[in-house]
């Protein structure tokens, strides 16, 4: 019994001191432990460690003396400070496994290289944001204790701002960022750093906190894209009509020396359509980067559309005149204008010449000095057919019948008028009731030299009568006299 007492007196000053320990070990765990303010997650995992040994140690301790009083038959001391301690530990070492392995991961992500992560369209950024989300899962399933932790609340809030960049990693990895928008990021998110592909990583970008100013970022993102499409239409603008050729035709065997017209009014069409794309793009604020290349673009296209338009206006006033001048009789009529018109075919010949050599669209039309000769063949062209105009009337005055018929047909028949024959196919244009007329050649009167005249005899109408003329008409001197 008195060994026994000895014991319990023992046991008594040990359970009495363990008290005052367990008492210390509860006010450093709440003064130094993990769960304190401002730790480190690595911190508070080392401190974790710590504590969870004394806990150890203690817990062997509080079950030796447990045993001891429920052995001298004592009352058994509980220590509710250990109890409370353990729960906080086994959660605390739950949540901070977890706490440490996110921050690892995630700190690993910073290390990789942007030019890798942004393949695809960002698809390697999509990988990372699938292996938090996984991490995302486990911390929902934490204990309902723990989530009003502050240690839990961080992890939470890493894990959501980490996921939270996913739409705005995808939009800097499209491949419309330049560097001009990679500045700009840097710029509103007060930060810097080298844009080298060996150099810049996704810490770059985690540690510039983007999710602080989401609508700027947004913002420099999107006009990237509209900007990228701009430049996409300009270029594709650009390519189509280095393809574009100039159409020629054959005219009269004497060459290529008319634009066709079917050909050049589509590529007019092509032009009006690519001024349109043009000018849409210049209306639009995204356009600043190639103001000056889509302005060059309009001004190109605006020129060549002008110049094909003139060039079109002078071949058709050149193939008429041409017509005109072809034919001899005409040429002794306006000697003075025929002189003009011969050098006026001479310049369109050498321009139709060197259009065939070059035949692209912009390439020949834009800047081309020989081109710049077009508004004076065209002021050449209208002095001739004005003295052209006022020699048919002169003819129409001496004749008032050729008013009814087109200046195409009397200069048709002005131009043959050498051959009094030729006058049967415009015969009836003015007179309504003779389709014909027959012609005789009659000999020289004596006295004249020469091989003859040619005189009309007989008129034929468009019902098959004919009328002989009592007196069969000469036709000499001009058309308009007989």
């Amino acid at each position: 019994a008195k060994l026994q007492n000895g014991f319990k007196a023992r046991l008594t000053r040990e359970v009495e001191t363990f008290s005052v320990t367990v008492e210390q070990f509860k006010k450093d765990f709440d003064e130094t432990g993990p769960m304190c303010e401002g730790v480190t997650p690595a911190e508070a995992m080392e401190r974790l460690k710590k504590f969870q040994r004394l806990f150890d140690d203690h817990k062997r301790s509080w079950t030796t003396f447990q045993a001891g009083e429920e052995l001298f038959g004592m009352p058994v001391h509980h220590y509710p400070e250990l109890v409370q301690t353990e729960k906080q530990l086994m959660l605390l070492e739950k949540l901070y496994v977890l706490y440490v392995k996110v921050i690892q991961n995630i700190r690993g992500y910073s290390e990789i290289l942007w030019a890798d992560l942004r393949q695809g369209g960002g698809a390697g950024f999509a990988s990372l944001v699938e292996e938090v989300n996984r991490f995302q899962v486990q911390a929902s399933k934490l204990p309902r204790a723990l989530k009003a932790w502050d240690a839990y609340l961080e992890l939470k809030k890493y894990i959501d701002d980490f996921l939270g960049l996913e739409e705005m990693i995808s939009a800097l990895a499209h491949p419309a960022m330049r560097e001009r928008h990679w500045k700009a990021i840097m710029q509103v998110t007060n930060s810097t750093w080298r844009l080298d592909e060996d150099l810049f990583k996704l810490g770059n970008i985690l540690d510039a906190k983007l999710l602080s100013c989401e609508e700027e970022v947004q913002d420099i993102t999107m006009s990237a894209q509209k900007e990228a499409d701009i430049e996409r239409k300009y270029k594709e603008i650009e390519r189509n009509w280095k393809d574009t050729e100039l159409a020629f035709g054959e005219f009269k065997h004497r060459g290529q020396l008319v634009l066709k017209g079917e050909e050049t009014n589509q590529v007019k069409e092509i032009l009006e359509e690519s001024q349109l794309q043009v000018g849409s793009m210049l209306a639009s604020r995204f356009v600043a980067p190639f103001r000056a290349e889509v302005t060059e673009w309009m001004s190109k296209l605006s020129a060549v559309s002008e110049k094909l338009g003139l060039w079109q206006e002078v071949q058709s006033a050149w193939v008429w005149l041409e017509a005109v001048f072809a034919g001899g009789d005409i040429m002794k009529q306006l000697p003075a204008e025929a002189k003009r018109f011969a050098q006026i075919d001479k310049t369109w010949v050498k321009i139709m010449t060197k259009a065939g050599e070059q035949k692209n669209v912009i390439g020949f039309c834009y800047d081309n000095e020989l081109l710049d000769l077009l508004p004076n063949l065209k002021d050449q062209l209208d002095q001739c057919q004005k003295q052209l105009q006022s020699y048919l009337e002169t003819k129409r005055r001496a004749f008032p019948r050729f008013y009814f018929v087109s200046e195409t047909v009397l200069l048709d028949i002005l131009s043959q008028a050498s051959d009094p024959t030729a006058i049967q196919g415009n015969i009836q244009s003015i007179f309504d009731g003779v389709s014909s007329v027959t012609f005789e050649k009659f000999k020289p009167s004596k006295g004249e030299t020469g091989s003859g005249v040619m005189k009309i005899v007989k008129l034929h109408s468009p019902e098959g009568e004919t009328l002989p003329l009592l007196e069969p008409v000469p036709c000499v001197a001009n058309v308009e006299q007989w």
